[in-house]
């Protein structure tokens, strides 16, 4: 009777070749997905743990004014929530990625009070006016601080008491004491999405409660790793296996002079491949009216700013890696050219985030 050979015999290749190359594979994969993005917990990024400008800057509007930085200024002060497009987590999301709860910040922590009035609140938490005045003591004490008599109204829903009193929406919380209260005060406010706060794109990072203890890894993050084999000066060119670039041009730039780079090992997805210093090459970047250049780079920790190889050096066989972020507005968003911020250095050998 006549039998029909199994495949590998027909191909007369051993079995254990396929199996052995078929357990090196997924090895492999699963080896490069087993850390997500951080190793260990000092690579938690937040806005805290980051040094200061190392440079200041500036880039030109269309309204010929100026967006400018400053050596030495804390990025918390000068980017806002626009800036990172933060849109649709709560502060109840950034209290529990960093650790905290409502009772440890005040509403004056809260900048939105410093440019909202009482319609925007009522208007801004999702069913904030359908609540009693006598279930909230501090829309009592601020309606009384305004000198409103309560007495004949604590039954009233906020949503008619408005309606019968408009006046009352326009009421600022300016010189009424909001260290008293903290963010569960107000039902609901913690539960709010960022964008649905009026004014929302002008927050300060350093406006938004226990925001600089955010993990910025949160926002959008990539996986992978890869180990430091070589670090090369300006002098090398030029390139043709670029893992760097941006979101504009792709990222697989290369350059033809002044070429400073490290290149990877360790991952066979970037074995060999040239992460390019962005001191020295740059980019096309940002959108709209604010389109622009921007150094090359990676994006490993996702959109909110760009990590780029900054300084190279062959005598110690080390890099310094730095961050760029952008500013954004109604007609677009900037390149990433916000910096240097001082991040990482690395040794051949290390081990470094690259994203993928």
């Amino acid at each position: 009777m006549l039998q029909k050979l199994p495949l590998l015999q027909k191909l007369k290749l051993p079995y254990f070749f396929f199996l052995g190359w078929g357990i090196f594979w997924i090895l492999s994969f699963i080896l490069l997905l087993s850390k997500p993005g951080i190793s260990s917990d000092n690579q938690i990024v937040t806005f805290e743990s980051l040094p200061s400008l190392a440079e200041g800057g500036s880039f030109d509007l269309p309204d010929n004014k100026k967006f400018n930085w400053k050596e030495g200024q804390r990025l918390e002060n000068l980017l806002t929530l626009e800036d990172l497009e933060l849109t649709n987590i709560t502060l109840n999301d950034i209290l529990n990625k960093s650790d905290n709860t409502n009772a440890n910040y005040t509403l004056n922590q809260f900048g939105y009070f410093q440019k909202a009035n009482f319609g925007n609140l009522l208007n801004n938490v999702k069913g904030l006016r359908d609540y009693r005045v006598k279930q909230i003591p501090f829309v009592q004490n601020f309606l009384k601080s305004k000198g409103y008599n309560l007495s004949k109204v604590q039954n009233a829903l906020l949503k008619n008491l408005v309606k019968k009193y408009p006046e009352l929406n326009k009421l600022t919380f300016k010189n009424f004491d909001l260290s008293k209260y903290n963010l569960s005060s107000i039902p609901g406010l913690a539960d709010t999405p960022l964008k649905q706060f009026s004014y929302w794109q002008s927050l300060k990072v350093s406006e938004v409660p226990a925001l600089v203890k955010y993990p910025l890894n949160s926002l959008g993050i990539g996986g992978g790793f890869a180990l430091v084999d070589l670090v090369l000066g300006k002098s090398e060119h030029p390139t043709n296996r670029s893992i760097s670039g941006g979101y504009n041009v792709g990222f697989n730039k290369n350059c033809s002079h002044n070429c400073a780079q490290i290149e990877l090992t360790g991952n066979f997805l970037v074995d060999g491949k040239q992460w390019i210093s962005g001191k020295y090459q740059e980019v096309d970047g940002g959108s709209g009216c604010l389109a622009g250049k921007e150094p090359t780079g990676r994006h490993p920790y996702g959109p909110n700013f760009k990590v780029v190889v900054w300084n190279t050096n062959e005598a110690t066989d080390m890099v310094e890696t730095a961050l760029f972020f952008r500013f954004c507005s109604l007609c677009g968003c900037s390149p990433y050219l916000v910096g240097p911020v001082p991040f990482k250095s690395y040794h051949v050998g290390e081990e470094i985030f690259v994203g993928l």
